[in-house]
């Protein structure tokens, strides 16, 4: 190899040097750039909201406050009650109820009957079942009531005194303490 191919070799490899370094520092900065910017990916939203209504006078009264007490109760006392439960997301979702009791006194809870048509039945037939029960079903009322993006679902059900309660009874209160309300976006 003569002095003016190895200057020419010398020269493209210098050459290609530099072009290789521009290239990989341009390509290194733009990486960079793009990870900067945080990938957004919007799933929607579930947002639930609930009021609970008892019906006095042919009218339903909003309760605002928690702890709702039984006390000197009669056999075939029925107190109805309303749950009204809007969907604020933009997606649907599938809605749960629980009920939270205190009371120490289990064989009091046989006492009282939960009459309503659970919204998750395509049948909708009426059910009528023990508080005891309820307790015994981790206190679950209903499972799995579909509830579409920005739609109201109401949900009425009565709670009764049935011919168990006697005077053995007598000042005992049954306090429901609250309802316990998910709205998830898959049925379990």
């Amino acid at each position: 190899m003569g002095g003016k191919s190895k200057i020419i070799l010398l020269s493209l490899t210098m050459l290609l040097t530099i072009v290789l370094t521009i290239f990989i520092t341009f390509a290194w900065f733009d990486m960079i750039n793009e990870t900067k910017t945080p990938i957004i990916i919007n799933t929607g939203s579930l947002r639930l909201k609930s009021d609970l209504y008892y019906l006095e006078d042919e009218e339903y009264i909003h309760l605002e406050t928690g702890g709702i007490d039984f006390e000197g109760v009669i056999p075939g006392e029925e107190i109805v009650f309303k749950i009204d439960s809007i969907n604020n997301g933009n997606v649907k979702g599938y809605l749960n109820l629980k009920i939270n009791i205190v009371n120490s006194n289990y064989e009091f809870l046989k006492c009282f009957n939960v009459k309503y048509i659970d919204p998750s039945d395509s049948n909708k037939t009426e059910k009528i079942v023990g508080l005891d029960t309820i307790i015994q079903n981790n206190k679950i009322i209903f499972t799995n009531a579909f509830l579409d993006a920005q739609k109201v679902l109401e949900f009425n059900f009565t709670i009764s005194v049935n011919q168990n309660m006697t005077s053995a009874f007598r000042g005992e209160v049954l306090t429901i303490q609250n309802f316990i309300l998910n709205l998830n976006q898959n049925s379990y």
